[in-house]
């Protein structure tokens, strides 16, 4: 069975976008080990170090998972 959702062309390429942009961070982060030092220091400007632990987890948690695989269907 094949489910169809009535999305706009237009919103589907803004969330592509979007997931492209988020993961393009975290493939910097990946491969680039100044990368995450230079995230938490932005994030630091604006939050507490509570909020950066825990940001930090969830991106080593998404490394964790991130293959090449994923990274060849966004970064082609």
């Amino acid at each position: 069975m094949h489910i169809i959702a009535n999305v706009p062309y237009e919103d589907v390429a803004i969330g592509y976008q979007n997931i492209r942009y988020v993961f393009g961070i975290l493939y910097k982060i990946k491969h680039d080990e100044k990368a995450m030092e230079n995230f938490c220091k932005r994030i630091k400007e604006v939050t507490s170090d509570e909020v950066i632990e825990i940001a930090k987890k969830q991106i080593q948690k998404t490394l964790s998972v991130m293959n090449e695989e994923v990274e060849n269907v966004l970064f082609w």
